[in-house]
Order: structure tokens, then sequence, then C-alpha cells
């Protein structure tokens, strides 16, 4: 069986900083346009998909207004407090929501998903088996952070001189409802010194905190299983990176694609019935055009990824 999936969707505040977003359109909007094509990606798979939001008058309507009338919408209250002046802030309700996850309420089989994923092949038996938890451990391959040199000091932070080096990405996590409660135990434990010292680490987001749950998971005898090892997922930049990333086309057989510096070719595509072989042949095009462009101006495999999607 497959999980139900979800994407979150916190509306941002005015003049709020985003990253990865075409200049001069409304971030709801792009958002929104991504939201609708992941989920009919995953829709023609046979699988479900939930876009959760905190503000779901206001997402209807502007569905409404776009033409876009087949999300399914959940709204919830993201209550958490963040210190203050800390960016990427809805990254952050990524957290709580796996804590919803963990009670239950979404059903026993659950996922979350960025909204700029795709999914453009049927799941392989990885993304189908329940067991534990299976998120995305990330690498130099990726154009990632996880290899970045001041990584184990924030680790360190967090967890004490017990750590592995090693970065799990927010863009994927599935697994069972109690395995997220297990999961919600460490990420509340962590939130205090994270909530206190975030500015003496490597990144501000989810990812700093869920990477070092899930080793605290982990070492805790949870189950923990590898999703970009087993081709369900990949992620995949066009944008500067640390690391020469793998070539796009290595990436054929993935089922699952992050495309976080893609977010206004994905918008572009909402208006268009879906058709994963034509999507891809597009896609491939695309990411050719932008990644040679780069090239050329010698911005591709310097400097360091976004530090957020």
């Amino acid at each position: 069986m497959a999980p139900h999936f979800h994407g979150l969707l916190i509306v941002p505040e005015e003049g709020e900083r985003t990253a990865n977003l075409p200049p001069g359109e409304s971030p709801l909007d792009v958002y929104l346009r991504c939201a609708a094509l992941s989920a009919r990606s995953f829709r023609h798979f046979g699988c479900d998909w939930t876009l959760i939001t905190d503000r779901a008058d206001l997402v209807a309507e502007r569905c409404a207004r776009m033409g876009i009338d087949d999300l399914t919408l959940r709204e919830e209250g993201f209550p958490l407090e963040l210190p203050a002046g800390i960016p990427f802030r809805p990254a952050h309700y990524k957290l709580e929501l796996l804590g919803k996850f963990g009670k239950g309420a979404f059903g026993d089989a659950v996922a979350l998903v960025d909204l700029d994923t795709l999914c453009l092949r049927e799941l392989p038996d990885g993304a189908r088996l329940h067991e534990g938890l299976h998120g995305y451990l990330l690498g130099p391959r990726d154009g990632s952070e996880g290899d970045d040199a001041r990584l184990p000091d924030s680790l360190r932070l967090l967890l004490g001189e017990n750590f592995r080096r090693e970065w799990w990405g927010g863009e994927f996590l599935s697994g069972e409802a109690a395995c997220f409660a297990a999961l919600l135990r460490h990420i509340e434990a962590l939130w205090p010194t994270y909530a206190e010292r975030w500015t003496e680490m490597v990144h501000a987001g989810d990812e700093m905190v869920l990477g070092a749950a899930l080793q605290r998971y982990r070492d805790s005898g949870g189950y923990l299983a590898d999703s970009g090892e087993k081709g369900v997922i990949a992620r995949y930049w066009t944008a500067r990176t640390q690391h020469r990333p793998r070539a796009f086309r290595d990436l054929d057989d993935v089922a699952i694609l992050h495309l976080p510096a893609d977010k206004d070719f994905l918008a572009g595509w909402t208006e268009r019935p879906f058709d994963p072989a034509e999507l891809r042949e597009s896609l491939d095009r695309h990411v050719s055009r932008k990644v040679r462009y780069r090239r050329l101006t010698g911005l591709l495999g310097r400097g360091y990824a976004p530090r957020y999607r």
C-alpha cells in the first residue's frame, strides 16, 4: 500500500523572504501551481495527495481565481513559536506537521513531500513498504549541504559527540504513524537547543532538526531506510551547488524528483494535462539548457546551494 502523500503550504506573510522563486510573481500563486502539478502527478500513479495549509479559505479562493479545481485542501493550526528573526519561517512548521502525523489523524501510512516534487514513475516497492520511517539521505552527489565542512559542529551542538556526519533532506519522509510519534519525541528534545543556538548552525530550517532527530530515532532502535538508495526520490539542483551533481539523465529511473530551483518551470505546467512522458521530455530539455548556461557562465559547481528549497 502506498502512503497518503501530503504537501505543506504556510501562506507567506507580506514581504516575507522566499527562495528559488521567479521574480515578479506572487509566491503564493507559484506555490499553488507547483502543488497542483505535484498532486496530479502522484494521483496519476494511484496515490492520494492532500495540501495542508494554515489558511484554507484564502488558498481555496486563490485556487478558484487561477482555475485550479482539483486540489484537496485540509486546514491545520501551527502554533509553534519560532525565534525572532529566524529565516525560512514556513519550513519549521514541517516539524509540527510530522508530529500531527504521529497522532494518527492523517492515517496509518503517511508521507510528506515538498510542493516542488514530481512523481514521474510508478512507485517502487521501496516506497510502498511502511516498516518504520523512509527518508532521503543526501550527499555530495546531490549538491547538498550534507558535506559542508561546518556540518559536524552543528550536529555536535544538537547531539553531543555521538553523531554521524550525514544530512537528511526534508523533501520526503514517509512511514507509519506510530513511528512519527516516536520521531516527535526526539524533535521535541532537540528543539530548545536549536531555538537557542540556530545562529551558530550551518542551516536554518526543518532539515537541521529533522536530520539530528532521525539519527536519534535510529540510534534508539527505530527502523530508518534511505529512499534515495531505493530509487524512490532524488533532489536535483540546476542552481549553484557545492558539488557538481550527477547527470540528470542518470535519474531516469527515479520515481520522485525534487527540483528546488525550477519552481518556475513546474508552475508553468499547471494548465496542461499531466502526461509523465511529455513532461519528462520537456524537463530534460529545460535542465539541459539551464545547466549548459550555468557551465558557460561558471556558476555550476561553485559556492553553496541555496539555504532552502
